[in-house]
């Protein structure tokens, strides 16, 4: 909040945030308005990095470390992402088209394809007089941060009783007489019914 309150009462034109250093890429955006009514995009543009990524052929962390990072990027409600996350090696880059007055930004990956851009117009960004003005930012996609979290938490919850439910019958039919009773036999595996 500090930090976009800052950025707002600045004279910078157009301004635009630029992160890394969190082993992913994407392109994030919040949107404010002054108490005068004007309204203000502030892009975010993280990329990183070249040599450590959460997945991907290059960098990538050991598949026991990548899945839980990667579900706890699922699980968390990504209301200012514009277009997406990549989890591989990537670099970001900035085009400026003076005559179109437009900012785009890409994540390019290890192997030169774009894997995530977005554009946005130079005027939307945030080229008009700010100072002594009053903001209110909100996310690209809205105030929704608890209804997505908790639609994820319950979809993973759900995931984990149907992919994990037979283990822990076996381990319950391990430890227990009821499910061989169930079956027809014992814990031994020997048939409770007597041979003729």
């Amino acid at each position: 909040r500090r930090l976009l309150e800052m950025i707002l009462s600045s004279n910078a034109t157009a301004p635009v945030i630029l992160s890394g250093d969190v082993h992913f890429g994407e392109l994030n955006q919040v949107n404010c308005i002054s108490s005068g009514g004007v309204m203000v995009q502030l892009p975010e543009v993280t990329s990183s990095g070249l040599t450590h990524a959460v997945a991907g052929e290059v960098g990538a962390y050991p598949w026991f470390m990548s899945w839980p990072v990667r579900v706890y990027l699922w699980m968390m409600p990504r209301v200012h992402d514009v277009s997406g996350q990549f989890l591989g090696a990537n670099v970001g880059e900035l085009e400026m088209d003076w005559e179109k007055q437009s900012l785009t930004a890409r994540v390019i990956s290890y192997t030169g394809e774009v894997a995530l851009w977005h554009s946005w117009n130079l005027r939307e960004l945030g080229g008009v007089d700010r100072a002594g003005r009053e903001w209110v930012c909100t996310p690209y996609w809205g105030e929704r941060r608890w209804a997505v979290m908790a639609t994820n938490m319950l979809s993973l919850a759900l995931v984990g009783v149907v992919a994990l439910g037979p283990v822990g019958w076996l381990v319950w039919a391990a430890v227990s007489k009821v499910p061989w009773r169930l079956l027809g036999g014992n814990r031994d595996g020997k048939s409770k019914h007597k041979a003729p």
